[in-house]
């Protein structure tokens, strides 16, 4: 930490690094990140599940093999473990989907997953998808580039698509400079 490019005294110094701590502690006990993402629809929240939870909580089985955007895939089905015990919201959310998911046979990472809700317990109902498909962006990166939502509510049902694109790679230095 410095002060126009001069480093700050000791004293100063143990002053920011303590109000940094206390406001990383704030923010902390404010929201606690759910693993695996959350999708919200109509102001309501539900759980999507991380890796690790696909492995914990669900049945996995290896269903055959398509060709996603020209690349060869192991479709893999995963459905909620009926021996498992759900202990809170976030498991119960979880397991409130069955999930298909399509793997690159070169690179194995995910190319789409398609999550359907089946229980009564979330915002939307039981036979709503959520689909993404993920393209790899340049040399090393693959990134979500669509995501269509088929919502089934009281109200009735729609549909939503969200395109990425314009992917830019970037290098970002960054300087926190503190005046009094």
């Amino acid at each position: 930490m410095a002060r126009n490019g001069k480093p700050l005294d000791a004293k100063e110094k143990a002053r920011v690094d303590k109000e940094m701590r206390e406001t990383a502690e704030q923010r902390r006990k404010r929201r606690t990140p759910v693993p695996g993402g959350r999708v919200v629809v109509n102001h309501t929240g539900v759980d999507l599940g991380s890796d690790e939870e696909l492995l914990t909580l669900f049945d996995n089985r290896v269903a055959g093999e398509e060709e996603i955007a020209g690349r060869k895939a192991w479709l893999i089905e995963s459905t909620p473990r009926q021996d498992r015990r759900r202990t809170n919201r976030h498991e119960k959310d979880v397991a409130g989907f069955s999930k298909k998911l399509w793997i690159d046979q070169t690179e194995n990472v995910e190319l789409r997953e398609l999550d359907t809700v089946i229980v009564e317990h979330i915002a939307l109902k039981p036979g709503s998808t959520i689909a993404w498909d993920f393209e790899k962006i340049g040399q090393d990166a693959w990134q979500t580039v669509l995501v269509v939502l088929i919502g089934k509510t009281s109200q009735g049902e729609g549909r939503m698509e969200i395109h990425y694109s314009n992917f830019q790679k970037f290098d970002v230095q960054s300087t926190i400079t503190i005046d009094k």
